[in-house]
């Protein structure tokens, strides 16, 4: 059976299958109501769906039952991510940690550690060591989440959530010349800066892998020797799919 593999996040639903060809098929919704069958595969699915919105996922499962019944749903749990932790709970630890850590573990060189960033709505560093046990890492908002929050809790300053910068103008000129800019470079130099260091501060050898939709704007300011893989959960969860009884 072909599978779906499903990324729910907290804002916006991801979409991933294999193509006849072998090229890997992704697709990003804003919204259930924005997600059209004629771009799915036709024939029977199976759904490996990774998780970090319930509501969201109960309602994409309803979704599937209407539109599409002949496929199978099912939701990721924390002992189906075949990667070792040692956390204080396991169950409470997003399953896109995990399933970036497992993927991501993949390409760890041997006896060496591993760190995997995932920039999107949340920013999540995690640290896998040498031995591939997932150790736990750092979240902090990411750059929309701190544009809206600034947004949000002040009283003059407006909401930049939708602005298109100029990303080397910003990088080649970090003092803000009006209110706008002065946000974008505090925001997206905080982003830069913060995810750089505690990279550095989890592994010195620089052994990095980083995903998440926020990764595009910073990436060509990231550490040449990192590893960008846009879709390191949804490719997760297609292998965790396979790996299903």
């Amino acid at each position: 059976m072909q599978i779906i593999s499903v990324d729910i996040g907290n804002s916006a639903v991801k979409v991933g299958f294999e193509k006849q060809d072998s090229s890997f098929a992704h697709h990003r919704f804003e919204s259930l109501e924005n997600i059209k069958t004629e771009l799915l595969p036709d024939s029977p699915c199976l759904w490996s769906v990774c998780s970090v919105n319930e509501n969201t996922c109960l309602q994409l499962k309803q979704w599937q039952n209407s539109n599409r019944p002949r496929d199978h749903f099912h939701v990721i749990g924390p002992d189906e991510i075949p990667i070792e932790s040692n956390v204080d709970d396991r169950a409470s630890v997003g399953r896109d940690r995990l399933v970036a850590a497992w993927r991501a573990n993949s390409m760890r060189p041997e006896n060496e550690d591993l760190v995997i960033v995932d920039a999107g709505t949340a920013v999540t560093i995690d640290y896998v060591d040498k031995f591939g046990v997932f150790q736990g890492g750092v979240i902090f908002p990411g750059a929309m989440a701190s544009l809206s929050s600034l947004a949000s809790t002040t009283h003059n300053l407006e909401d930049f959530t939708q602005s298109q910068p100029n990303l080397n103008k910003i990088f080649d000129q970090p003092i803000g010349k009006n209110t706008r800019d002065a946000i974008l470079s505090g925001v997206l130099h905080t982003q830069l800066f913060a995810i750089v260091e505690i990279a550095q501060l989890m592994a010195c050898d620089q052994n990095v892998v980083a995903t998440g939709g926020q990764t595009d704007l910073l990436k060509s300011h990231l550490p040449n020797s990192w590893k960008i893989s846009k879709h390191l959960v949804l490719q997760g969860a297609a292998d965790i799919g396979r790996l299903l009884p």
